[in-house]
């Protein structure tokens, strides 16, 4: 649940309304509003509205909270400060100090630490919390005043040559602006100025005389009270089990401790009950959970000092839960009879606790730059709701989210010694404020602060063409705006990236004579430098170059030659003519297409694996731009693939890039298309479409456009969002788009609703499916189900069917409902359908934990050839679901069909050791390892011949920068199987997947003039020197 309206730390006055945003998995059933943690009022039915008069309570700060309850029982609560102006108080104006704050601040000196040695001048620093603010502070020296400050972080520095040598105390004072104080614990120290001869006669030893101190009371300048006066009281807190967690059984119960003397004695309670006590340092008390009953519960500890002296620790909430007990469940914090404090919470309404805070991180005295996460510690009898962050008395952060980290920009605070403190709230509005942490930042005055994330996306649209005809050469503009500044944009041609420019105006040129007449689709997205991108709508134009082009191309198959016997994957290349120009080849083998390309000069890559061993031919279609095709003479070729199955290609970690088209953000109507630009390595498959993040539908057929109807849905703002996947199973997602539907205001009648299924006086377990027959005028959009008037499920998407979970039902006759909305908002309620259920709840099974067996049954370690299969012995108590093979500790495949065999291709390696493994999975996630088997592959110790390699790009004397593709022309007689790329002589990448592109981060390499080489390499490790490709690196 969250309070909508009225806005945090609003003005209010008068009547207002109070509106919340909630949702639930089975639904919302009522709704509590409070004010200042007083019951103001209940709401049963939708939307949980209520008309506030402000006038209930004061003028001034006041808190709204909000309780959400389910059918179930379930409770969340939310809770926001507001500001009351009715003009009813009679005391002063908000801004003038109080003048009954009776509150003593609380101070503590931080540095120096307890023992140290000083000498000089020395800065003493403070914790310090007031509830109105800390007005002064003033640090006392063996009881005598040695500085002053008003100024928060109020750091005095001490000049101790003032002091005499020796050990002693400092105490500080704190003022508030009421004049309420308080003095620090003392903190003893050792001054050592060794400017005077006499320093080690006037040391404080304390000997009654006035040793050199001239006070008169040397007895006490070691800061320690005289024996048999201690009435100092210690301190306890609860270090673990931290707060919130569950236990059982019998836990260790740390503490942290402190006394002036030292602590006797510690005592622990659970739920008010003693269950322990310890009286040898470091007190850990071992607690047996079983001992108290189940359910939300609290510990608290009891500190003893030898003078008798106590203190008790602040609360630690935890969770017990043992479940050897039947009853546990019974009576773990239901709130029945008397058990109202077993949980340590007070009753609802009456918290007027306030909250615990304290700055974890960073430690006292860090200094900070740049953005860093701030940590706090925290507690609440109830919980705490709301943490804001202040630097220097400037808030700087708030969180409402567990565990309160907040993110502080140091660099919007002034470079110096400064502090934090932390303000925390509770649902009732009780406020809580830490001790100050010093801090020091440390930004330096050059390094601009760091701006706020754009999230801002471009708007472009194209300027020309306009829709319609285009002949010859024309340019591609664009109108576009940003607030940074657009710096790339991206054009698409029936949606397919045709180039990126990042020169503003961004202009591309087309030839209308490169592609085949028709309808052309023209799109563009425009990219900001914070990676925000915008897309333009789409322009159609119309190529209609060619009309009296009759003349066909001519299309030869170049390589390979006739004859060939070929395997693998082979480069095939073409010799063409056309009068215009040839625009795309298509390759067929057998009369099958296996390939083409659009792009000279149309060398096409022909997996030979997926056409069958033996004798065949190949043919290459010509087209040109007019259409007009040829096809090749076939060009006889043999096959000879050991195994059809291709080698498994290396995976495919690319995820596709997907935006919205269409519709643009903003109001829409009636029927209209959902489109997308997007882009993938490899080719989207499929793409998903969200409504407010349901799923709308899955389109597998490009270019995977959806139609939405306005008219189906309740008027309002939806958000829009795609979810694009290629073969591989990446997925990408757009940004959102947010459309308003405004098509039911003037709709008033009422739908139609009745339970078509179960049938009436079904026996009914388990889940089942529950149908319904619905009418409207317009048309539902949604339907709820309730059982016995508890809603138990909803559905939004036609035919409206709802599974029930039964088993969430007592057993016994019930009836089922029906609630029926149109998208105007107009509710029906059908008649009861009566039901009987009977659900006899199954023993849970024992948890399985037993791993799997596994071993890998052949090959037999040594040497193998060829292609050969990768079986395995299992077993398991419930079966094996996949087995996992890995080469050398990579994986090279998961399978989860029995008997999971697996083939190897030894030829597609190069020769040498080979380790196997296997991972064997059951159901349960259990996961047992085979033993490894070294397997030794010898296929190519006949073949010497070197391979060839070429650096193909970039071109020579090129002046290169940042990280650039370089790419390679290779050939050997088997195959190559690696190429690795240096610069100056020094290995800079390398590559085992053919093209063997390699990105080249120049970066790395020192400017002036350099040269490129490739070494490459076949499966016999046989190897290929390129020559040096000159040339200039310039970063």
């Amino acid at each position: 649940i969250t309070i909508t309206s009225p806005g945090s730390d609003s003005v209010v006055s008068g009547v207002v309304p109070v509106e919340v945003s909630y949702s639930d998995n089975v639904g919302v059933v009522s709704v509590d509003l409070y004010v200042n943690g007083q019951h103001y009022g209940q709401s049963t039915q939708e939307p949980f509205t209520f008309s506030l008069d402000t006038t209930v309570t004061d003028d001034g700060h006041n808190t709204l909270s909000a309780v959400a309850l389910d059918a179930a029982g379930n409770q969340s609560s939310v809770g926001i400060a507001i500001t009351v102006n009715n003009g009813t108080n009679t005391g002063g104006t908000g801004g003038e100090t109080p003048t009954n704050d009776n509150e003593a601040p609380i101070i503590t000196i931080f540095s120096p630490a307890a023992g140290s040695e000083l000498s000089g001048i020395v800065p003493v620093e403070f914790e310090t919390y007031d509830n109105e603010g800390i007005a002064r502070v003033d640090l006392y020296a063996n009881g005598v005043l040695v500085g002053s400050s008003t100024q928060a972080p109020f750091t005095i520095n001490w000049d101790t040559t003032l002091n005499n040598n020796g050990t002693g105390y400092l105490q500080a004072q704190a003022f508030d602006h009421a004049g309420n104080d308080d003095l620090s614990f003392f903190r003893n120290i050792s001054i050592n100025n060794t400017t005077g001869g006499s320093s080690g006669d006037d040391s404080g030893s304390g000997s009654g005389s006035g040793s050199g101190s001239g006070s008169g009371s040397g007895s006490d300048s070691s800061g320690t009270p005289p024996a048999g006066s201690d009435t100092e009281a210690p301190i306890v807190t609860i270090y673990s089990p931290s707060p919130g967690t569950q236990v059982s059984g019998t836990v260790p119960v740390e503490f942290e401790t402190y006394d002036n003397v030292g602590i006797a004695r510690v005592d622990l309670y659970a739920n008010g009950v003693l269950v322990g006590s310890s009286t040898q340092a470091p007190f850990t008390i071992n607690w047996d959970t079983t001992l108290n009953n189940n359910g939300t519960g609290y510990l608290q500890a009891q500190a003893f000092d030898h003078a008798g002296n106590d203190d008790l620790s602040f609360f630690r909430n935890i969770s017990i839960n043992n479940t050897t007990g039947g009853s546990s469940g019974g009576g773990s914090g239901s709130g029945s009879g008397s058990g109202s404090d077993s949980s340590g919470t007070p009753p609802a309404g009456s918290d007027t606790e306030a909250p615990i805070v304290t700055v974890a991180s960073p430690p006292p005295g860090t200094e900070v730059s740049g953005t860093i996460p701030v940590e706090f510690e925290t507690y609440d009898n109830i919980g705490v709701v709301r943490v804001d962050l202040y630097a220097n008395g400037v808030q700087v952060g708030s969180s409402t989210q567990k565990p309160f980290t907040i993110n502080w920009n140091s660099t919007q605070t002034s470079n110096g010694t400064g502090y934090l403190q932390a303000h925390a709230f509770d649902a009732a509005g009780n406020k809580a404020v830490s001790f100050s942490r010093n801090v020091s930042v440390n930004n330096t005055d050059t390094a601009p602060p760091a701006p706020a994330p754009d999230t801002v996306a471009p708007v472009i649209g194209i300027a020309s063409p306009a829709p319609g005809a285009v002949t010859g050469v024309f340019p591609v503009t664009f109108n576009y705006s940003d607030n940074t500044g657009v710096v790339a944009v991206e054009l698409y041609v029936n949606g397919e990236l045709y180039g990126r420019n990042t020169q503003a105006p961004f202009t591309f040129t087309l030839d209308s004579a490169s592609v085949i007449d028709g309808d052309h689709t023209l799109s563009a997205l425009a990219f900001d430098a914070a990676g925000n991108q915008g897309a333009s709508a789409n322009v159609v134009v119309t190529v209609g170059n060619h009309s009296g082009d009759t003349e066909k191309p001519i299309v030869t198959v170049a390589s390979p030659p006739p004859g060939t016997e070929v395997s693998g994957t082979i480069p095939v290349e073409f010799e063409t003519w056309d009068n215009i120009g040839v625009v795309r080849i298509d390759l067929y083998a057998n009369g099958v297409q296996v390939g083409s390309s659009t792009k000279a000069p149309f060398i096409i890559n022909w997996d030979t694996t997926q056409t069958g061993n033996g004798a065949g031919y190949l043919q290459a279609h010509a087209f040109d731009a007019a259409g007009n095709k040829a096809v090749s003479f076939s060009r006889n070729v043999s096959v000879n693939n050991t195994d059809t199955a291709p080698p498994a290609p290396a995976p495919d970690t690319v995820a596709p890039v997907i935006g919205i088209a269409s519709p643009a953000p903003g109001a829409v109507a009636g029927v209209f298309p959902v489109t997308f630009n997007y882009s993938d390595n490899t080719g989207v498959v499929a793409v998903e479409l969200y409504v407010n993040g349901e799923l709308h539908g899955r389109n597998t057929q490009a270019p995977f456009t959806f139609t939405l109807d306005s008219a189906s849905v309740a008027d309002g703002d939806y958000a829009l969002s795609a979810l694009a996947f290629d073969a591989a199973g990446n997925q990408g997602a757009s940004a959102n788009v947010v459309v308003t539907v405004g098509n039911h205001s003037g709709d008033t009648e009422k739908p139609i609703v009745t339970v078509a299924s179960p049938p009436p006086g079904t026996e009914v377990s388990g889940t089942i499916p529950v149908e319904f027959e619905t009418w409207d005028n317009i048309g539902v959009v949604r339907v709820d189900l309730y059982v016995n008037g508890a809603q138990v499920g909803s559905s939004t998407k036609a035919p409206f069917t709802i599974n029930w979970d039964t088993t969430q039902t007592s057993n016994g006759a019930g009836y089922l409902q029906a609630h029926a909305f149109d998208a105007a908002g107009n509710t029906a309620v059908s008649f009861s359908r009566n039901v009987s259920v009977n659900n006899t709840a199954p023993p849970a099974p024992a948890p399985d934990n037993v791993a799997p067996v596994i071993g890998i049954a052949s090959p037999a370690p040594g040497a193998v050839a060829g292609v050969f299969p990768v079986t395995f012995n299992y077993s398991d108590n419930t079966g094996v679901v996949a087995v996992e093979l890995y080469v050398n500790g990579e994986l090279h495949g998961r399978n989860t069909q029995a008997p999971f065999t697996f083939t190897l291709d030894s030829a597609s390696v190069i020769d040498g050791d080979y380790t196997l493994s296997a991972l064997a999975f059951d159901a349960a996630g259990n996961q047992g390892a085979s033993a490894n088997v070294v397997v030794t592959v010898d296929n190519h110790s006949g073949d010497t011949e070197k391979p060839i390699v070429t650096v193909a790009t970039p071109p020579p004397g090129t002046e290169v920068s940042g990280t650039i593709p370089i790419e390679f022309e290779t050939w050997d007689n088997i195959g190559i199987a690696r190429v690795d790329l240096y610069a100056n002589g020094v290995q800079v990448g390398s590559s085992t997947k053919a093209p063997f592109t390699i990105n080249w981060d120049t970066t790395q390499t020192s400017n002036g003039a350099g040269y490129l080489q490739a070494h490459a390499f076949d499966a016999a490790g046989n190897r290929g020197i390129s020559f040096s490709r000159n040339v200039s690196v310039n970063n």
